[in-house]
């Protein structure tokens, strides 16, 4: 075995570290260096494909599965990656259309069938088929139960027909699924009495304001409680009665918890989900003159790089009717921090006001001072309820499960009310209902 190869074995081998630990970008970096040496190796070629689609680097991708096919006309991985990309696209029915072609095919490994329905159901979820999507993660678990895409997929159609204590069950694959450094070591509640516990903020702001509720409960077990939130929320909790910390050492607590563990530990199902009123967030001043109007909040968009985003993310110019509604009557504020290019024409020519440069803890300060808070599926969403203000949550047609399928109200939040995408993602009837409310509610 010449230097070159085992050179280039090495690269490998790191490439699909990088994608087995989500670095893709590096990933990416390593099998083009062995590319150069190896042109045509479909090992090579395959494992850039995945890195390309997950960097959405997708008419790149689009080229590499033209190279693969060329070198080897019946590669089935390549038909495959081909649906996942018109999927990761958007373009669901098409990507099913794919899939559905490859699955007929007979003589599939198993463990590759098992890749295939997990995406399928994905792809259903997408189109609003969410039984047949819980259906087909149930057969690929079946086909290789070491799936874990088909594990944490299945946990999160559990949790989306709020089948909730299975769903936390199951959604503990995530430390496996995301290579994570630190797991939940704890089964039980009951293992926690009189232990020294620290509580780990995990996912985005969103989950950790959501999920923070579960921390007051954990008091009846033990006093010695820590929680390490990100930064930029550290503020926020500082109201909680929860000892806030900065950093950690492993050796310092019997348990390390992240935050998401916490409803499995405890049980929950849709009858016992704790209340979100836990802040106890007290108001430290007064910055909003809105000359006797009446003041509402808006966010439309998050982050752009969320899977699916477009999928949540509403364009600003589709809420044209709400905030262009009577100026004597309402002030309009934007709370979300990043205007998108897309939006920033229309955002010019509106009559809002940005507060997005504020940080969460005069973030939310302000929207105390507001009559109603509007958002799609965002932090501010979980912000504003938690603060227990009025909100209108914007949920499109395939919701995060923690919005379950056709509820109007949350029990998660009981300020909450739901406006919801009826089919395809349309969300100009929302709006239509939304611009009633307020007429109903404010004029």
């Amino acid at each position: 075995m010449n230097d070159k190869f085992l050179l280039a074995k090495q690269k490998f081998e790191e490439g699909l570290f990088f994608i087995n630990h989500g670095s893709f970008d590096l990933a990416e970096k390593k099998f083009l260096e062995i590319l150069k040496e190896f042109p045509e190796r479909l090992s090579i070629l395959t494992n850039l494909l995945i890195a390309k689609i997950k960097l959405k680097k997708f008419d790149e991708s689009e080229q590499l599965i033209k190279k693969i096919l060329k070198i080897s006309p019946k590669n089935v991985s390549a038909k495959f990656y081909s649906a996942v990309i018109l999927g990761e696209q958007g373009f669901f029915l098409d990507s099913l259309n794919k899939i559905n072609c490859l699955t007929s095919e007979s003589d599939l490994e198993k463990n590759f069938l098992s890749e295939i329905l997990t995406y399928k159901g994905v792809i259903c979820s997408k189109l609003g088929y969410f039984k047949e999507a819980l259906l087909l993660h149930e057969n690929a678990l079946c086909l290789d139960r070491n799936n874990i895409t088909a594990k944490w997929n299945l946990s999160l159609s559990y949790l989306l027909n709020k089948e909730l204590e299975k769903g936390f069950k199951l959604y503990e694959v995530r430390f496996l699924k995301n290579n994570s450094k630190i797991s939940n070591s704890a089964i039980s509640v009951n293992e926690l009495y009189n232990k020294k516990i620290l509580i780990l903020g995990e996912q985005g702001f969103g989950d950790i304001i959501q999920f923070s509720r579960y921390i007051p409960l954990l008091k009846k077990f033990t006093q010695n409680l820590s929680f390490l939130p990100p930064k930029e929320l550290k503020e926020v909790f500082s109201f909680a009665d929860i000892k806030i910390v900065s950093k950690f050492k492993m050796n310092d607590y019997d348990f390390i918890i992240p935050l998401l563990s916490l409803p499995f530990l405890f049980k929950t199902n849709i009858k016992n989900i704790p209340s979100s009123n836990y802040l106890n967030f007290k108001k430290t001043k007064n910055s909003l003159d809105s000359k006797n109007r009446f003041k509402i909040g808006l966010a439309w968009s998050g982050r752009e790089n969320y899977p699916y985003d477009f999928l949540r993310s509403i364009p600003l110019k589709l809420l044209k009717n709400i905030y262009e509604l009577n100026h004597e009557k309402f002030q309009f504020y934007c709370l979300q921090k990043d205007i998108r290019g897309s939006d920033k024409f229309f955002f010019e020519k509106s009559n809002m006001i940005f507060l997005g440069d504020e940080n969460f803890f005069d973030l939310a300060n302000l929207i105390l001072e507001m009559d109603l808070v509007i958002s799609s599926d965002t932090s501010i969403l979980h912000l504003s309820s938690t603060l227990q203000k009025k909100t209108f949550g914007l949920i499109s047609f395939c919701p995060d499960w923690r919005w379950f399928l056709n509820d109007l109200n949350s029990p998660w939040y009981e300020n909450l009310k739901l406006f919801r995408c009826k089919s395809d993602n349309n969300w100009l009837p929302v709006i239509d209902n939304v611009v009633e409310e307020l007429s109903r509610e404010f004029i």
